[in-house]
């Protein structure tokens, strides 16, 4: 049963995914006539999917949410009626629940609570929608016909409602409720078929489980009733009645071999789960076709009545279609099996590391043309393995886009509340990012949003005065630069004015830097604990603790947090990420006698240092950098270490621009590949140090983050 809850919520996880998207793009069709039909169709299936998986692994609050959304769906697909916004809310709302319960259920945590999302929900599937202008009822409309934009149903047969409706005291739907499903599509025209599907370790070995199965039947038709049947001597199987249009028979014997069974289902009569699970053949229907499958396995058959119009027989010259899909190209692979194909590379990547080392000391050991030989063994393994090292992040990368669809949700609601005016607009949505760092990104990249909403943006009164547009602009940017993933979150606000965050420092007693630069002095204040512009905190922000957890997680990461801010213009926070954690190039370098790896991504550039073009000021360094200046950072300084003396060294170059600052080492020893370990123990964190790595000789480096050159600075180049 696990593999099928496993199969589940990676399902669910990838029509949540489409969801959240189609949502953002719904908002815009609110109090018009009509939805495009590409749109509602996606969000109508992807719902319709979502209630039938989680009926069918007995997961009854996703289902009953999952089916009011869709039975209000289907009333958009029946006849072009308004969206409101009290609609959109709701169904907003009860997509944001439908996950949260998943992830409940996933995780096997507290269940939050349904009823009053289901109570809107209900109530806007049993209100009568606003029919669009050209589509309202003429006034000779009969009295006592409910209004509705698309023609009445034929009398003498009632109008049934657009879906079984989920009872309102949170049961599963009744027995009554199914029925009334399979008679609704038979006053259609279309014929049900009962269809069991039993799953086995074989089969799911070629690729046949109960999503390929459920994919496959949606194929032939309309999916009106699926459940899980559990039976203690038959173990466990899936039932399904499937809706086909017309007197066509669907071509079951694609199906023979995949554990399922088919009959023609005659009658709206009550289903027995008991018999279901039990011999099919004991029906009293022919088999059309017999399955070749092992004994120890339900052999699938169809049968159908030969005495029902249209029926076919095996023997019927009469081609019939088969609904048998294409072979996926994809195939689904748990997290952690990634995880550990990754360790094992960096383990590879380490025995590369030590035979170069190996052969190093070889070369005036052995023979020149055996040196060669094996310099090109090692020169071919290290190219393959960068290789094999690409192909496993690329499996592990992840669209940010993902991360920026589901911010529209927040900043709609913060505008709701605040009352202000925003434009959301994003770029570079495609740029991708290692799966590890985008579920870790989210709550920082969340908050600088909700800063840029409730700091940032003004409101549209003090927009006018300013002579802005009423409307805020907001735009979130993703790019990549190398092995380096930037991203950008932008507002054409109030920006950050010195001055005043100079002035709430001195008050809270936070110490900063007053010879820094405006922006280096700004972000090192704004992410102190206990920093805050607001007076009373609200739910949103006013506590002081946001930019400091905004700022550690992302050096967790091994990334950066910069700022550029103009007052009365704007304020932009950048974020610069490694592509993934696990495998990066760095440069090795020494310090007196200790060595480290800076991260290649960290590193813009590298300087040798003449010592008589160094410059002191108020007891700091400053060198000359490409027509400008850059502070210096001994990194034997920070470390204690025992200054090299005078003479010629090398500066690493960090960050760029305004935040630009070299990191002075002794010696650049080379670039390597190395694995990064992380160091958990709270008890050893070094700040500074984001992690170690072991070189090919066996010794144990520490590496560095970019945070070393920005605590030196923030404490005045004291150590």
């Amino acid at each position: 049963m696990q593999n099928f809850l496993d199969e589940y919520f990676v399902e669910c996880d990838e029509h949540l995914t489409t969801i959240q998207r189609d949502l953002t793009t719904l908002e815009s069709y609110v109090d018009r006539a009509g939805i495009e039909k590409g749109l509602l169709e996606r969000l109508f299936r992807a719902f319709h999917t979502l209630k039938g998986l989680s009926g069918m692994v007995g997961f009854q609050e996703a289902e009953q949410i999952a089916h009011q959304i869709e039975a209000y769906l289907r009333k958009h697909r029946e006849a072009p009626i308004v969206l409101t916004s009290d609609a959109l809310d709701a169904i907003i709302a009860g997509a944001n629940l439908l996950t949260a319960v998943i992830a409940s259920k996933q995780q096997q945590g507290p269940m939050p609570d349904i009823e009053e999302v289901l109570h809107r929900l209900d109530h806007l599937v049993r209100t009568p929608p606003l029919p669009s202008m050209k589509n309202q009822p003429a006034p000779e409309t009969p009295q006592g016909t409910p209004p509705s934009g698309h023609p009445a149903p034929v009398p003498p047969t009632p109008a049934p409602p657009p879906a079984p409706m989920v009872p309102r005291e949170g049961e599963r739907e009744t027995e009554e409720a199914r029925l009334h499903a399979v008679e609704e599509a038979i006053r259609q025209g279309k014929r049900i078929w009962q269809v069991m599907f039993t799953p086995s370790q074989e089969r799911a070995f070629r690729g046949v489980h109960v999503n390929s199965v459920r994919e496959r039947l949606s194929a032939v038709g309309e999916i009106v009733h699926a459940e899980p049947l559990i039976d203690p001597h038959f173990g466990i199987a899936f039932l399904f009645l499937v809706a086909v249009s017309g007197n066509e028979v669907p071509d079951w014997k694609s199906f023979v071999d995949d554990g399922i069974q088919c009959q023609r289902y005659q009658e709206p009569v009550r289903v027995d789960s008991a018999a279901i699970c039990g011999d099919v053949q004991k029906t009293d229907a022919t088999p059309i076709c017999e399955s070749s499958a092992p004994s120890q396995a339900p052999s699938s058959s169809v049968s159908e009545p030969s005495s029902e119009p249209g029926a076919t027989d095996a023997g019927s010259s009469l081609p019939l279609q088969s609904t048998r899909l294409a072979p996926s190209n994809i195939v689904r692979v748990d997290l952690d099996r990634l995880n550990d194909l990754m360790r094992l590379v960096g383990e590879l990547v380490i025995s590369r590391a030590r035979l170069e080392d190996n052969i190093s000391r070889l070369e005036a050991h052995v023979p020149q043309n055996l040196l060669r030989s094996l310099q090109e063994t090692h020169v071919g393994m290290e190219r393959q393995l960068r290789a094999l090292r690409e192909s496993v992040m690329r499996i592990r990368m992840v669209p940010i886009g993902e991360v920026f669809e589901r911010m529209r949700f927040v900043v709609r609601d913060l505008v709701r509340e605040s009352g202000k005016k925003v434009h959301l607009e994003t770029i570079g949505q495609a740029t991708e990012i290692d799966k590890f760092v985008v579920e870790r990104i989210m709550d920082p990249l969340l908050h600088l949003v909700r800063n840029a909403v409730s700091h940032g943006l003004e409101s549209p009164e003090a927009r006018r005065a300013a002579g802005k547009p009423e409307e805020g602009r907001m735009v979130l940017k993703a790019s990549a630069a190398g092995d380096v993933v930037v991203i950008e979150i932008e507002d054409d606000g109030a920006g950050i004015d010195r001055n005043h965050i100079v002035r709430k420092a001195r008050e809270k007693g936070i110490p900063f830097d007053e010879t820094a630069t405006d922006e280096a002095l700004i972000l090192s204040v704004i992410c102190s604990p206990g920093f805050s512009t607001r007076d009373a905190a609200d739910r949103v922000s006013g506590r002081g603790v946001g930019m400091t957890v905004v700022r550690d997680a992302i050096q967790e990461l091994g990334g950066e947090l910069g700022i550029r801010t103009t007052p009365g213009q704007g304020t932009t926070f950048i974020i610069r990420l490694p592509l993934t954690l696990a495998i990066a190039d760095a440069f090795i370098v020494q310090v007196a006698d200790q060595v480290f790896a800076v991260p290649q991504a960290l590193v813009h550039e590298i300087v040798e240092i003449h010592p008589e073009t160094i410059v002191p000021i108020e007891g700091n360094e400053i060198v000359p950098y490409r027509n400008a200046v850059i502070p210096l950072i001994r990194l034997g300084e920070c470390f204690h270490l025992p200054m090299k003396p005078n003479g010629r060294f090398f500066a690493l170059v960090m960050g760029s621009g305004l935040s630009a600052v070299g990191i002075g080492v002794d010696r650049v020893v080379g670039r390597k590949e190395i694995v990064v370990r992380a160091i958990t123990d709270p008890l050893l964190h070094v700040p500074g140090i984001s992690g170690a790595t072991e070189l090919g000789d066996g010794r144990v480096v520490l590496i560095l983050d970019g945070s070393i050159a920005r605590k030196r600075l923030a404490s005045g180049g004291r150590s």
